[in-house]
C-alpha cells in the first residue's frame, strides 16, 4: 500500500505564522497543475507494483483551486495508478470560507471522502492576529454545511497562542467538539523564521509564549478531547475510534509515498526525494525534462533515527525486536538501556514494546536526539 501527496502551493493571503512554500499569485496555476500532471505520469513508473490506498491534496490551500484543475489531477491519478477504490482515503485540505455547497458537491462527486479543515481558532482576535481569511461565523457556517456531505472530517486547532488565554482556548475547543469531527489535529504554535509572526514577537518579546503556558494549553486540549472519547494516537493528532488519518499514519510507519508538486517530498525505501521549492523553476524543469528534485539514500543510522523519531511520536511506539532484526542486537540493547533511565511517567516499557506517554511526548524531540546514531 502506498500514498500520493499533491502540494497545491496557492493561498488567498499569507497567514502570519506560516512558512510553508506557497504563493498568493494564482496566475500560473494552470501551468503549474499541467506540470504536476506530467510529474504524476513520470513517477507512475516507480509505483507500477504498488496499490494507492491514500491520496492527500494539501498545500497551500487546495480548496481555492479551480475545479477543472482538481478534476484533471484526479483523473491523471486514476488513469496512471492502481487505486484501492473500496478503502481509499482521499483527503482535501480546505479553509472554512471555501466550504460552499457547489464546492462540497463537486469534491464529493470526484471521490474525495475526507476533509481537513483549517479552523485554527474560534477566537475572533486570534483569527485577525493570524491574518486568517475566515471569520468565526464563516467557520461555523462552513463546517455545518460540510457535515451534510462528509461524515469523515478533521478540524485543525492551534494552541499556545499568547493572545488566546486558557478560557478562550477552552471555548474554542468546546466549539470545535460541538461539530463532532472524526479527527482533530492540535498543533502548538511555533515561531518560524521569515514569518510576520516572528517579526511581531521580535518587536514585542513580552508576547513570546513560555514553555509552561504551552504545556498548560497542551493539557487543556488533551483533557477536553479525552473526555469526549478522542484517542490521542500521535503527538498532534486525536481521533474517534477507527478514524485515524491513514495517510499521515503511513508516514510514521515508513510506508512508501509520492510527493507531487514544488517542495513535495517522496519516500521509496531506502531513498528520499524532494522537489525544488520554486514554482517557475519547477514548471520549467518539468517541461524541459530537466531534473526537478534531489535524492538521498538513507544509510543504516539515518533509517534507525527515522524509526526512533516516528516511534516516539505515536501511541503505537516502537519495538526492540524490530530494532534487533532490522539494525542490530547491540542497538536494541543500547536503546533499552537509555529508555530505562527515563522517568516512568514519561515512558511505558512492556516486554518488547516501548512508547512515550502523553506527558513524555512533551519531551519527544529531546529523547529522540539522545537515542539517535550519528
Amino acid at each position: 500500500m502506498a500514498g500520493i501527496y499533491l502540494h497545491i502551493p496557492f493561498c488567498k493571503q499569507r497567514c502570519s505564522y506560516c512558512n510553508f512554500h506557497f504563493t498568493t499569485n494564482l496566475n500560473k496555476s494552470y501551468e503549474l497543475i499541467e506540470a504536476m500532471i506530467k510529474e504524476l505520469v513520470l513517477k507512475s513508473k516507480l509505483f507500477q507494483t504498488e496499490t494507492i490506498s491514500t491520496i492527500y491534496l494539501g498545500g497551500g490551500t487546495p480548496s481555492i483551486l479551480n475545479r477543472l484543475l482538481i478534476e484533471k489531477l484526479v483523473n491523471t491519478i486514476y488513469n496512471n495508478y492502481t487505486i484501492e477504490t473500496q478503502k481509499l482515503e482521499f483527503t482535501l485540505e480546505a479553509n472554512p470560507e471555501d466550504l460552499i455547497e457547489d464546492n462540497l458537491k463537486f469534491w464529493k462527486q470526484i471521490g474525495i471522502n475526507r476533509l481537513s479543515i483549517g479552523v485554527q481558532s474560534m477566537h475572533p482576535e486570534t483569527l485577525q492576529w493570524f491574518n486568517r481569511c475566515h471569520t468565526v461565523k464563516q467557520a461555523n457556517l462552513g463546517i455545518e454545511k460540510s457535515t451534510q456531505y462528509f461524515d469523515n472530517f478533521n478540524l485543525d486547532l492551534i494552541y499556545g497562542i499568547p493572545i488566546q488565554h486558557h478560557n478562550q482556548l477552552i471555548t474554542t475547543t468546546q466549539q470545535i467538539l460541538n461539530f463532532k469531527p472524526t479527527h482533530i489535529s492540535s498543533y502548538c504554535l511555533t515561531i518560524e523564521s521569515k514569518t510576520h509572526l516572528k517579526h511581531v514577537l521580535k518587536q514585542n518579546p513580552q508576547l513570546i509564549p513560555t514553555e509552561q503556558f504551552q504545556i498548560e494549553q497542551y493539557n487543556i486540549v488533551r483533557t477536553l478531547l479525552g473526555q469526549q472519547g478522542y484517542m490521542h494516537y500521535e503527538v498532534s493528532n486525536f481521533s474517534l475510534n477507527c478514524f485515524e488519518s491513514k495517510h499521515n499514519s503511513a508516514y510514521w510507519l515508513g510506508k512508501p509515498y509520492l510527493g507531487i508538486g514544488p517542495s513535495a517530498h517522496s519516500y521509496i525505501y531506502p531513498n528520499r526525494f524532494w522537489n525544488i521549492s520554486h514554482n517557475q523553476k519547477y514548471i520549467a524543469d518539468i517541461n524541459q525534462n530537466k531534473s526537478y528534485y534531489q535524492k538521498e539514500t538513507l544509510n543504516t543510522h539515518q533509517q534507525f533515527n527515522e524509526y526512533i523519531m516516528f516511534a516516539l511520536r505515536t501511541k503505537r511506539g516502537g519495538s526492540f525486536d524490530f530494532i534487533e532484526q532490522h539494525f542490530s542486537k547491540t542497538l536494541a540493547e543500547e536503546t533499552l538501556q537509555k529508555l530505562s533511565k527515563l522517568d516512568p511517567n514519561d515512558i511505558s516499557i512492556e516486554s518488547d514494546y516501548f512508547r512515550l506517554t502523553p506527558q513524555g511526548w512533551l519531551l519527544s524531540d529531546a529523547i529522540a536526539s539522545d537515542l539517535f546514531k550519528v
